[in-house]
């Protein structure tokens, strides 16, 4: 305790050291000892304060980047690109005559359970209601049970057209494991194959883009992005499923999106998607990212955290925790859980996943979906797939505000800001300034004509109120005209210039991507040239060897040329711009912060030396000299007053109002003056006024004694509570001083009439 205790002391005095030496003003207060601990406990909390409103702005400024970083804009210029198809993937549907054959090929027993129990496995949605009756099932491998009911590619697919031409669907067409099995899907970027050309629809091209399969079985086609694997919370809209019998048909369109280079370097929680090749650690079994992806394995944590195993469709990443017959009933029970999806703020039953949509995902639109019936004899399950219309325009995802964009906008922002308020101040100092004239009007009606230091202070400082109108207008007007506006127009080319790097940069290495593609094309066909001539040697064979190698060297020479440019000038130049651009930044900046510095210097200098002018007067001010010039007009205006004294007054003669008198002359009482009349006749009473005015008298001044010590101990009372800065206290003490004061004047008043009468006996 007593180690803890001495860092604890050191640690305090290290605070107060640093607080006194502080050059922020406001914590200098807190350490000092002639500063009242209430006085310290009001600067603590005031600057607390300053601190807590200094961090809400800030984190108000960045909580705005972060949310309105990104801007969507829509190019129309369509005849510069092509929209690409997007992926069809085809899934078979569950046809339980089918099922009844193949296990008989497989010497199956083929009861109504049986065959219930070989569905739910085979084309599994979420639930197993057979599950229950076939608890002593033996086969425990359902991934490979749930394989011998479906249908392999050759026997799935009778034929493909890609606008009128036939395509090997086998070969376009790759397995993908989705949440319904295992599907076959074209064009798709999951299944780590380049991803051809062929599928583009052209702006120019007569054919907007046609896909026309046949297919023996039952299925379900799927459209969605390159990128996406098809699960059960798919959009309707965007699958049909074809039955035996039935032809159907989806005319739909596609506005593709286009990021802006930069955008890679804003966190994915700021622009709120992903990559295709920002996967996050825990997604396993694709290699990349869509939002379809993240809420299969979002589906696959709920069940493995539910039922301690997944769905045997899942990815093969998770075959050690494939279900056995009592982990599907268990993810039967939860069915309602995890098939649905939850809305943010319905409380409804459903998976609450947090995942971001993808950066790349088309906009896909449905214009028509058709499913019609046709001939019952046909075996082929048809549909057509057709894009409806030309492109014609596209969505931009840019990004509006960087990590510069924020520093500059948080700077012009704030002297805007400061310039409102200054704005404000003096707008509400002129109404103060304008009210207090009036007052003061109707004060000087009122006052005596005199010259008087007080009141030619008290308008000294409304002069400086006013002056300070026009120095806060005045710095208003500057903060935004010199400062605010200049730093935004003059920081707004750099910013847009930081694009265009950006962009330069992306188009380099795009071209540089484009020259590989035509390198490993040159070298497959210097390769394909080179078997020809080993299998047939011929000269035409040798002579197509010899072309294909010099196009192969001569695009290596080449390649490898813009590669060597690229890295030793252009890079280099592009990030040179951008270190340029920093510093322009930079400087425009630190000179801004500059600029309203200045400007509320000079202000504050010129406010500064007014009021310590101000100061100076006030401290002339004096009472006595106010007094002597009132005084003297005063008497100027009205001759000296003496003190009102009442005059004796006899009885006699009568007043005029008074009676007639009809007394003889010699029985009229004598005519007395204004003193005491002390005789025989008189004289006892006398005597005894005498004694109780002198009694008077002492009990007066021992009252008057009194009320000065209590007078004397409220005033040390009253000083003491002034200095604890205890108002309440100093407010009840002065009214009962008041009160005392009243009473030892009203008592002082009879002592000098007692005192009077008493000098009158003696006399």
């Amino acid at each position: 305790m007593k180690f803890i205790h001495a860092k604890l002391n050191v640690l305090l005095q290290r605070l107060k050291y640093t607080c006194k030496n502080l050059s922020v003003h406001g914590p200098s207060y807190l350490a000092r000892k002639d500063v009242h601990l209430v006085c310290r406990i009001i600067y603590c909390i005031i600057y607390v304060q300053v601190w807590v409103v200094a961090v809400a702005s800030i984190y108000k400024y960045i909580s705005s980047y972060q949310e309105d970083t990104i801007r969507f804009t829509t190019q129309t210029d369509y005849l510069d690109w092509n929209t690409t198809v997007p992926s069809v993937t085809v899934c078979e549907i569950a046809n339980l005559d089918e099922i009844l054959v193949k296990l008989q090929k497989l010497d199956k027993q083929s009861s109504e359970t049986i065959v219930s129990f070989a569905k739910d496995i085979a084309f599994y949605t979420g639930e197993c209601p057979s599950c229950s009756l076939v608890n002593n099932f033996t086969i425990h491998n359902f991934s490979n049970y749930s394989s011998a009911f479906r249908s392999e590619c050759k026997d799935l697919f009778i034929s493909c057209t890609w606008n009128d031409k036939p395509l090997n669907c086998c070969q376009h067409f790759k397995p993908i494991q989705t949440e319904y099995g295992r599907c076959y899907s074209i064009n798709n970027n999951q299944i780590g194959l380049i991803q051809s050309p062929y599928y583009a629809a052209s702006s120019n091209a007569r054919k907007l883009g046609t896909l026309e399969l046949n297919l023996a079985q039952d299925f379900e086609a799927f459209l969605h992005s390159p990128e996406d694997v098809p699960y059960w919370n798919m959009e309707l809209d965007r699958r049909i499923s074809v039955l035996h019998g039935t032809e159907g048909s989806i005319l739909f369109s596609v506005v593709d999106i286009l990021n802006e280079p930069e955008l890679s370097f804003i966190p994915p929680d700021v622009r709120q998607c992903r990559f295709p090749d920002e996967s996050p650690d825990n997604i396993k079994g694709y290699h990349r990212y869509s939002y379809s992806v993240c809420i299969i394995n979002c589906r696959i944590e709920a069940q493995i955290e539910l039922c301690n195993c997944t769905s045997h469709l899942s990815p093969d990443e998770y075959k050690e925790r494939y279900c056995d017959v009592r982990g599907l009933q268990c993810l039967t029970k939860h069915h309602a859980t995890l098939k649905n999806l939850k809305v943010p703020g319905m409380n409804e039953t459903g998976l609450n996943c947090d995942c971001l949509s993808s950066c790349v995902e088309p906009e896909y639109n449905t214009v028509a979906k058709k499913l019609i019936d046709c001939e019952s004899n046909l075996k082929a399950r048809k549909v057509k797939l057709i894009l409806s219309n030309r492109p014609y325009e596209r969505v931009t995802r840019q990004v509006a505000r960087t990590g510069l964009d924020l520093l500059v906008a948080m700077v012009a922002d704030f002297t805007t800001q400061l310039s409102q308020l200054y704005e404000r101040h003096s707008s509400e100092l002129q109404i103060l300034v304008a009210t207090f004239r009036k007052r003061n009007s109707d004060l000087r009606k009122e006052r005596a004509t005199c010259p008087s230091s007080l009141f030619h202070t008290w308008e000294t400082l409304l002069q400086e109120v006013e002056a300070d109108v026009v120095g806060c207008s005045n710095a208003s007007s500057s903060l935004e005209r010199v400062v605010a506006t200049p730093l935004i127009e003059k920081t707004f080319h750099m910013k847009v210039q930081a694009r265009k790097l950006f962009a330069h940069r992306e188009g380099c290495e795009l071209i540089l991507s484009k020259a590989d593609d035509q390198l490993n094309k040159s070298r497959q066909d210097y390769r394909t040239a080179f078997l020809n001539y080993c299998n047939n040697s011929n000269p035409t064979n040798l002579a197509t060897y010899y072309d294909s190698h010099n196009t192969y060297v001569q695009q290596l020479i080449a390649t490898n040329a813009m590669i060597e440019q690229y890295h030793r000038h252009t890079l280099p130049t592009i990030l040179q711009e951008l270190e340029e651009i920093l510093t322009d930044v930079t400087t425009a900046v630190s000179d801004a912060i500059c600029q309203e510095g200045e400007i509320i210097t000079d202000k504050s200098t010129n406010q500064l030396r007014r009021y310590e002018s101000l100061c100076a007067q006030a401290r002339a001010v004096s009472s006595t000299a106010d007094l002597a010039h009132l005084a003297r007009t005063l008497l100027n205006n009205q001759p000296p007053m003496r003190t009102p004294k009442r005059a004796f007054m006899p009885p006699y003669p009568p007043e005029p109002d008074d009676p007639p008198l009809d007394v003889a002359a010699e029985c009229m009482p004598p005519v007395l003056r204004g003193e005491m009349l002390l005789d025989r006749m008189a004289g006892g009473q006398a005597r005894l006024n005498y004694e109780q005015l002198r009694k008077d008298a002492i009990d007066l001044e021992i009252q008057i004694k009194q009320l000065q010590d209590g007078l004397d101990a409220l005033a040390r009372v009253q000083s003491r509570s002034l200095e604890s800065s205890i108002y309440s206290k100093v407010n009840e003490i002065q009214e009962e001083i008041s009160m005392k004061k009243y009473d030892y004047r009203a008592t002082q008043l009879h002592l000098a009439a007692v005192r009077a009468q008493v000098s009158n006996c003696i006399k």
